[in-house]
């Protein structure tokens, strides 16, 4: 896909990313490339085929969104029941579980200069956040609705999602290089994210705050994985090589649309865009500089990986070329 290509080359010629890793899928089989640098502080280093990234809120779509279906497959999560019937402090009773999955809970995107140091402050605000809207009346992107959904997982479950994911996903399926808290070889692989002021080179450990208090694992955010790992975790989710994933009920549950509203629309736990004969096309980003489209009625995928906040992340530039290429993709 050479639309990709360019503009991937563009933005590392431009300065605006170190490096990258992508791949596409087309005609049943993957092609990959990088280009840049993994690093430019302290020293500039090549970016190499099999670097780790932290690809931030993709955990939404890659770990929890599949355990969450699995777990409504085996019939242990209703996604239709409040969230309240597994969590009584969830104090909005009318919120159902899809609704967190849509983003249609009417939760606020954040509370503005709440303090969290703890795993324990992250608990409290994921109950303390308020209603900006009636559950069901707008998609408003939250972290505070997957958190939740973390947290349904484990009460069902009584087990870590991290532990769970190695069991009901990784393992089974052998793929590695797609963890929660790299360790070794595998944390010297990643490229690292942000020059931080009170944490210094972030290489190896979840950039995001409320998944760094908590220890690294989290439902919004903590996977770290290589450009092959995702792959072949997507190939499984889709039905594109056995075993399959999910049932073909829970494949369209993520592949149609499960809730909208005037702008927006939304599966279960991916956002939505489409192409020009109308066919759905879903799409997730991470705030590092991730992003996955996958067009199921053409079976053809897209994954980008950067690290677009290193050293810093006032870096909009980049939004505004992925958002072109988004853009451009969906008008193919």
């Amino acid at each position: 896909m050479e639309i990709l290509e360019n503009y991937i080359k563009q933005m590392v010629a431009d300065k605006i990313i170190p490096g990258a890793t992508y791949g596409i899928y087309q005609q049943g089989k993957w092609v990959n490339a990088q280009v840049g640098s993994s690093q430019l502080l302290p020293t500039a280093l090549v970016l190499q085929e099999n670097a780790i990234y932290d690809v931030a809120s993709l955990t939404k779509v890659l770990v929890t969104t599949p355990l969450l279906l699995k777990l409504y497959e085996q019939k242990q999560i209703d996604i239709l029941k409040p969230v309240h019937y597994y969590l009584p402090r969830f104090k909005y009773l009318e919120v159902t579980v899809k609704q967190l999955t849509t983003h249609q809970s009417g939760l606020a995107k954040n509370i503005p200069n709440y303090p969290i140091k703890t795993a324990t402050d992250v608990e409290n605000y994921m109950y303390d956040i308020p209603q900006d809207n009636t559950a069901g009346d707008t998609i408003n992107y939250s972290d505070a609705n997957f958190l939740l959904l973390g947290a349904v997982i484990e009460a069902v479950t009584k087990q870590p999602i991290d532990r769970l994911f190695s069991e009901q996903i990784t393992k089974p399926l052998a793929i590695e290089n797609l963890l929660f808290n790299p360790k070794n070889k595998a944390k010297l692989e990643c490229v690292p994210t942000e020059l931080h002021t009170q944490r210094g080179l972030i290489k190896g450990d979840v950039h995001d705050h409320k998944a760094y208090c908590l220890g690294g694992i989290a439902a919004h955010a903590g996977l770290f994985a290589n450009i092959e790992a995702i792959e072949k975790l997507i190939n499984h989710l889709m039905g594109w090589n056995s075993p399959e994933l999910l049932t073909d009920e829970s494949r369209k549950l993520i592949q149609t649309v499960q809730g909208e509203d005037r702008v927006n629309k939304r599966s279960i736990g991916w956002d939505l865009r489409f192409n020009q004969a109308q066919q759905p096309i879903m799409y997730h980003t991470g705030f590092t500089g991730t992003f996955i489209l996958i067009n199921p009625m053409k079976t053809e995928a897209v994954i980008v990986l950067t690290n677009r906040i290193h050293p810093n992340r006032e870096n909009q530039l980049f939004l505004t070329v992925r958002d072109k290429f988004i853009e451009a993709y969906c008008k193919r």
